[in-house]
């Protein structure tokens, strides 16, 4: 039997609390099977807090530090961001030091999902089309 090395330990981790951090709801099987009973809805019963937050999915490279955006949720430039990327062996962590609207307009908070908006990320990051970034909470 192959041993684990600590380093492979770690990974595996890593990737269970990626994967947990994409539910944000319980679910069940409801209608599956037909019509649910009252023991398969969903009453909010109870309120978990959401551990992850998807901020936006790149559209276009501008240059090395930055690329225009597609909103998904809420962001600042205070927060912090995960790239998820087939591009990168890791999730990274990055910032963004400046933003644009689609005036050109400097901002400091996206509002509206689905708006298209220019990043300026704090250090140098190979990004493609329709990779994900997500909000660090």
């Amino acid at each position: 039997m192959k041993k684990t090395s600590k380093k492979s330990q770690k990974n595996i981790f890593q990737y269970i609390n990626d994967i947990k951090k994409a539910a944000n709801r319980e679910t069940n099987l409801a209608w599956f099977n037909g019509k649910p009973g009252i023991d398969k809805m969903l009453y909010h019963e109870e309120q978990r807090k959401v551990i992850q937050n998807f901020g936006f999915t790149i559209i276009k490279k501008v240059n090395s530090f930055s690329y225009y955006v597609l909103s998904r949720n809420k962001f600042s430039l205070s927060d912090t961001f995960e790239i998820l990327s087939p591009l990168l062996n890791e999730i990274k962590k990055i910032k963004i030091v400046q933003m644009f609207d689609k005036d050109n307009i400097s901002v400091t908070v996206v509002n509206t999902p689905m708006s298209v908006v220019k990043v300026i990320f704090d250090t140098h990051i190979e990004l493609k089309k329709n990779d994900i970034v997500r909000i660090v909470r």
